[in-house]
């Protein structure tokens, strides 16, 4: 069962309102309730699998933290489309980061894909964001939340 620990504060529909009027987009209703009882936060388990398109592997990685909607913070969803405007493409929503600077992002043109964009293959200052590091997770928030799993010990 999934566990959200480190959650921020309990937010408003105001902040929810704010954010789409930020990125122009209406957020998914699952990410929206997310993050209005969670505001952030790190799932337990953490753990989630995607298909590196680059190296041609099955590969893994983890949510270190949901982004929360404290305006004021550093991994505040607010600041993430500041550090990340011109990095990853402007369709996409910044949603959490994982433990190796790897960001996971949801895609807002209706889509709603949730994805990993990989920081090592990412365009050079000044160049258009590509989408050729960007592989996908799962077709939508409430299914990528049902596939985080635990890495088992040996």
């Amino acid at each position: 069962m999934l566990k959200i620990v480190g959650q921020g504060p309990k937010t408003e529909d105001s902040a929810l309102t704010t954010l789409e009027k930020k990125i122009r987009a209406q957020l998914p209703s699952e990410y929206r309730r997310f993050l209005k009882e969670n505001n952030g936060g790190k799932p337990i388990p953490d753990t989630f699998k995607f298909y590196n398109t680059i190296s041609e592997r099955e590969d893994e990685s983890d949510v270190h933290l949901f982004f929360s909607l404290e305006k004021n913070e550093y991994d505040s969803i607010f600041n993430m489309l500041e550090v990340f405007e011109n990095r990853i493409p402007k369709s996409f929503l910044p949603i959490a980061r994982d433990s190796g600077g790897g960001v996971i992002i949801m895609d807002l043109t209706g889509k709603e894909e949730i994805c990993f964009w990989d920081p090592d293959y990412e365009a050079e200052d000044g160049e258009e964001p590509r989408q050729d590091n960007i592989y996908h997770i799962s077709n939508n928030f409430s299914e990528f939340l049902h596939s985080l799993y635990e890495i088992e010990d040996f």
